[in-house]
């Protein structure tokens, strides 16, 4: 099939749309369409996340995994949006027992019209960066956490992915993974970190006095029309031994380069089953409990993932609250759900 872009994709003639296996869709075409379509917070993780397959034609793609006899869907598709409805279509066409993970209120309302069970995921959070600062009593401890972290001699920077910095990373991250709950990478909505320069990503690291790395955390960009519009946080590590104010310290600084770069936004990606309501789409009662239950459960935020901090972390930023959605063909969901899990390498 040959890839290329047209002038008028509303009206130019395309070929079908076709399957892609694993990594077959060319790395080329899928960044010409983020860079084109990709203003989602998994945009740019569908185009650059190893181990997803692909449906797509010129038009543009949807990345997808099967786990199980079940296929799921990661995020929006990366396509011009009259063609959001084509691409769904023929995927279920081609497709069966599909589920659409993390997807906006706008897939998710062509779900709801195909007559599957919508539920709240949970929220993304979203910053305006033109209108955002970090003034007030709510976000005292960004401020005091630059203070501290300036007034002890760290550093905060962008460096090159050279070979040196990478295997600084490497440590950083091998010593960060012992101290989780789930001590391997995980996957497909939380795409793992890969040691390689990607395109447009942006690094930002906390140096010590001796000029070491002591903390990192890393942006995937967000596009519109051909242009870098904004940044979703991506990856936030650092060693046992690094300040604890590291993370916000950083996050601080970005924000405020950014900001300088006249950027409009920065997602920070999704608080998983955080401030469910599910009040707009025909939902599944029984799921809403479920992940509700996930999201209380002691055991799960222990062992598993802390679903409880996570959110906690994201709030501080007092960012706008985004619904973003599961969509389910099917009532039932138990196979469903543990085959999600083990696609994101949780279990």
């Amino acid at each position: 099939m040959n890839y290329f872009l047209v002038p008028d994709e509303r009206t130019a003639p395309g070929p079908e749309y076709k399957s892609w296996a694993e990594d077959e869709l060319p790395l080329d075409f899928k960044l010409q369409m983020v860079r084109r379509h990709g203003s989602e917070t998994l945009s740019y993780a569908a185009a650059v996340q190893t181990g997803l397959c692909h449906f797509a034609n010129r038009f543009g793609f949807l990345a997808y995994q099967r786990k199980y006899g079940h296929t799921f869907v990661l995020g929006n598709p990366v396509v011009a949006p009259n063609q959001t409805s084509t691409i769904i279509d023929e995927f279920l066409k081609q497709h069966r027992n599909v589920t659409f993970c993390q997807v906006d209120d706008r897939v998710a309302s062509i779900l709801n019209e195909r007559k599957y069970w919508v539920n709240e995921l949970g929220y993304d959070s979203r910053i305006d960066l033109e209108d955002y600062n970090f003034a007030g009593k709510e976000k005292e401890r960004f401020r005091y956490a630059s203070n501290w972290l300036r007034r002890r001699k760290y550093e905060i920077r962008e460096l090159d992915f050279d070979a040196e910095v990478i295997r600084e990373v490497k440590q950083i991250s091998d010593s960060w993974m012992k101290t989780r709950n789930v001590s391997k990478e995980t996957a497909f909505m939380n795409r793992p970190l890969e040691f390689t320069d990607q395109p447009d990503v942006r690094r930002f690291f906390l140096l010590d006095a001796e000029q070491k790395i002591q903390a990192f955390v890393f942006f995937d960009p967000i596009f519109s029309n051909g242009d870098v519009i904004g940044y979703v946080t991506a990856f936030k590590r650092r060693l046992q031994k690094a300040p604890s104010l590291a993370e916000q310290g950083i996050c601080k600084f970005a924000i405020d380069q950014f900001k300088s770069e006249e950027k409009r936004l920065l997602r920070l990606g999704l608080s998983p089953f955080a401030d469910l309501a599910d009040q707009r789409f025909r939902h599944n009662w029984l799921l809403q409990k479920a992940f509700r239950y996930y999201f209380n459960a002691r055991w799960v935020n222990r062992h598993f993932f802390n679903l409880q901090g996570h959110a906690e972390f994201k709030n501080r930023f007092r960012g706008v609250k985004e619904k973003t959605y599961f969509a389910s063909p099917s009532w039932i969901n138990d196979v469903r759900l543990f085959a999600m899990m083990r696609l994101c390498k949780l279990i």
